[in-house]
């Protein structure tokens, strides 16, 4: 680890200073009331903006509008096999784990009891 042997400036407030602090300003300003003027323009042409509704008829009647496999198919979701067999995963690895942190921390103490016991054996070994 190199030390350097320059020694810090001191920050001083030039003339050019204040005009970079002053362009930084007027570039945040006009940008801020750019965008913020903005706003209602965008949001009424893209249904996309963060923060726009979506009204709750547009998606009841997208919905009457699908085909009637397609309802079903939604409608009936959980009872599909591919469904069915995650939900069943998941409660299997729900049961399997509800024990976890406690058999974790009882196989530690053993593996622990059982390194000092073998130190102290080979310890005992070595004294004879």
């Amino acid at each position: 680890m190199a030390v350097s042997s320059k020694k810090k400036k001191k920050f001083k407030i030039t003339p050019q200073v204040i005009l970079r602090l002053f362009l930084f300003a007027a570039i945040m300003y006009l940008s801020i009331n750019y965008f913020s003027s903005n706003k209602n323009i965008l949001s009424k042409t893209d249904s996309t903006t963060l923060g726009s509704e979506i009204p709750s008829n547009v998606l009841g009647a997208m919905y009457q509008q699908l085909p009637p496999q397609s309802r079903n198919t939604i409608e009936n979701f959980s009872s599909l096999p591919q469904v069915k067999f995650i939900q069943d995963k998941i409660t299997q690895l729900k049961s399997q784990t509800s024990d976890f942190p406690q058999k974790q921390i009882t196989e530690i103490q053993k593996n622990i009891v059982q390194s000092v016991l073998k130190n102290y054996l080979s310890n005992l070994e070595n004294k004879k």
